[in-house]
């Protein structure tokens, strides 16, 4: 703080509110203005009152991905009623009547479609937060299971009746055996569509990087590298919330597969586990081995001229398979399978 400050513009980040007596009090020893960016915070109170109602102004996102949402939009929320004409001026850009124009404004009126849809969500705001809790205690009840995961939790839980706005979780890297960034991307093959969010930081933009990339925001960085969001929203059900953490765990069962060659004689004191494996498989192939070949004798043939190459999984069951036959004379890939439930893990693409 500098003689220059004017006010403090804080962020309640995910509906989890800033510690605001500590701000209140640096705002009246400096005697500052304080703006909250409360685009996170609809429906949320805080000791008994609303959370617009601390600070001289807070600015709520009326923006489809919000709890309470007009498809867009957004509302301020003050204390001083002499703002008024100036913040109505400052939406219409900047005119003040029809023969004057006093600021630089903008165009940020709602129109009447958008007015409709937020007095229609209105009605069901508290249900949808209700729901909202719901699937945010089951979502930790998974989180809970899956080392290196960690939720938010709602500091003051007595004082507060938080809104339930995001699924935000950190993924420590070193204790989860995936990054933020792979969980991302492998999540995504499985049409599971979650959100690094925030991320990039503020600094980092194209268009601050060059005079503010240097700042010193070790946290920040920190959070914003290995921040994920989880889908939440009311008609999200607990299905939906197995399936996400279904496919988390076969993805992380995937990073401790291990990838071996088989030959000869392993071949032969693995025939029994090999053939079982390949009446599984079978079942996926157009046209089965079974039809074509003994499996005995499929694996004499691979064993006396040639090798496999093979995925097994942290029970040492066989997953994947790429049969290799070599005679001399030709060679080439017999069979290449994967098991079903491990066809969109890479683990072709690893073999």
């Amino acid at each position: 703080i500098t003689d220059k400050t004017c006010a403090i513009v804080a962020v309640h980040v995910y509906g989890h509110i800033c510690n605001i007596e500590k701000i209140e009090q640096i705002a009246k020893k400096h005697n500052l203005v304080v703006i909250y960016d409360a685009a996170h915070c609809f429906g949320i109170n805080y000791n008994g009152r609303s959370i617009a109602a601390y600070g001289d102004a807070s600015i709520f996102s009326f923006h489809a991905t919000k709890v309470f949402n007009s498809i867009e939009g957004g509302c301020i929320v003050y204390k001083d009623k002499n703002k008024k004409i100036q913040l109505n001026s400052l939406r219409n850009f900047g005119i003040y009547s029809e023969d004057v124009v006093d600021y630089v404004g903008i165009n940020a009126k709602m129109n009447e479609f958008q007015a409709a849809m937020g007095l229609i969500n209105l009605k069901y705001i508290f249900e949808n937060i209700e729901k909202r809790r719901k699937l945010t205690i089951y979502y930790r009840n998974k989180i809970d299971k899956i080392p290196g995961m960690k939720y938010f939790v709602p500091q003051d839980n007595s004082k507060l009746n938080y809104n339930y706005a995001y699924m935000p979780v950190i993924i420590d890297r070193d204790k989860c055996i995936l990054n933020r960034d792979e969980l991302y991307d492998d999540l995504k093959k499985n049409k599971i569509y979650t959100r690094k969010y925030f991320y990039p930081l503020v600094i980092d933009y194209g268009c601050y990087k060059d005079k503010y990339g240097d700042s010193k925001v070790p946290i920040a960085k920190k959070v914003a590298n290995n921040i994920l969001c989880f889908p939440l929203y009311d008609s999200l059900t607990y299905d939906d919330i197995d399936y996400i953490f279904d496919s988390i765990n076969k993805i992380i069962e995937c990073k401790n597969i291990k990838y071996k060659i088989i030959e000869k004689k392993e071949i032969s004191e693995q025939r029994t586990k090999l053939i079982d494996y390949l009446k599984d498989v079978d079942l996926l192939l157009p046209v089965p081995i079974s039809e074509k070949v003994n499996y005995n004798d499929f694996l004499t043939k691979i064993e006396n001229n040639g090798k496999i190459l093979c995925a097994c999984n942290e029970k040492n069951e066989i997953i994947g398979t790429i049969f290799f036959y070599d005679n001399c004379e030709e060679a080439f890939i017999t069979l290449f399978v994967i098991r079903k439930e491990y066809q969109n893990m890479n683990v072709g693409t690893k073999l």
